[in-house]
């Protein structure tokens, strides 16, 4: 990437925000206690793997912009 495109590239990227319950079902994802998830939980982790892949094709869609494909 050349430097003019730099700032351009800074400014297409995409920043991914969660809630505190978001961020707690994604950890016990990993690590359940009580064997399973609530359906909750199971919500709350669907929603936030959805966003974060969404953020991943914007942050791919504008780097290839910047690179001209």
């Amino acid at each position: 990437m050349t430097k003019a495109a730099e700032p351009r590239a800074a400014a297409d990227q995409v920043a991914v925000f969660f809630t505190r319950d978001e961020i707690q079902a994604l950890a016990k994802q990993g690590r359940p206690r009580d064997g399973f998830p609530s359906a909750e939980e199971l919500a709350l982790q669907q929603d936030a793997w959805k966003r974060i892949l969404k953020a991943e094709s914007v942050d791919r869609n504008a780097q290839a912009k910047v690179a001209g494909k």
